[in-house]
């Protein structure tokens, strides 16, 4: 591995524990590295927390790495590509671009890291295709699937029988369905934001939308409001046309 030492482990873990994490990441906080992640090249953390960590590394120690240093390099290359494939949306002159970072990428990691290059980095080659094909990546992503992932082992790893493993966890999961839809109750909201009332007639594009609001409105007033906490994480609408709408 060609890289020099510019931090050690435990300067990383202090910038990462006092770290100021934004509102929409502090979910997705990186926790504490250890030693043996390092020995085996691997860090162990979600796919979400990891997404979390390539966005803000350099945040993080950016500092100690000095301008023009490959890996700092490296470092940005890859911010770049995860930047592009995660956007919301594309256009299709940056497929181009992406292509170009994809390939630089590999390179650098081939003179780093004295290592082949593994089966997802032959995948990446194929993205700008799918995207100009498909639409964006992040449309595409089971990434928020994963959160239901979490669960299903920690259940795992309580049961203390080996037979029928996925089966017992199955049916676990199912009378956890059962008692939600038993129960008849939704979601609800922990935490509302600033609310403000507005009459329905002040919306913009009132005659179009007084088709289907009046109807199911009381008094034609509406509760704006710029976010909520439901069950843990934080939803809000960025801008100022796009906001939350309550009867």
């Amino acid at each position: 591995m060609n890289v020099e030492e510019y931090v050690d482990l435990a300067t990383l873990n202090f910038r990462i524990d006092n770290f100021r994490w934004d509102s929409i990441e502090s979910g997705n906080a990186v926790t504490t590295i250890h030693a043996k992640h390092i020995q085996r090249r691997k860090l162990m953390m979600p796919g979400s927390k990891m997404l979390c960590f390539v966005r803000y590394f350099g945040y993080i120690i950016g500092d100690y790495v000095p301008h023009g240093a490959p890996v700092g390099e490296f470092y940005l290359c890859l911010r770049a590509i995860v930047s592009i494939v995660f956007a919301p949306f594309v256009v299709r002159e940056q497929m181009t671009y992406l292509s170009m970072l994809i390939m630089e990428h590999h390179e650098m990691y081939l003179k780093l890291f004295n290592s082949p290059l593994k089966f997802k980095h032959h995948m990446w080659l194929h993205y700008p295709d799918l995207m100009l094909q498909l639409g964006p990546m992040s449309k595409l992503s089971s990434l928020s699937l994963e959160r239901h992932h979490r669960p299903s082992t920690h259940m795992a790893r309580s049961i203390n029988s080996r037979v029928n493993l996925t089966k017992t966890v199955m049916y676990k999961l199912q009378l956890q369905l059962c008692a939600r839809l038993r129960s008849r109750k939704g979601l609800t909201f922990s935490l509302v934001g600033p609310t403000v009332c507005l009459h329905v007639e002040h919306l913009e594009n009132y005659q179009l939308s007084s088709l289907f609001i009046t109807n199911i409105l009381l008094f034609n007033i509406l509760h704006i409001i710029t976010y909520f906490l439901c069950r843990g994480p934080r939803f809000t609408v960025h801008g100022t046309s796009n906001k939350w709408l309550f009867s």
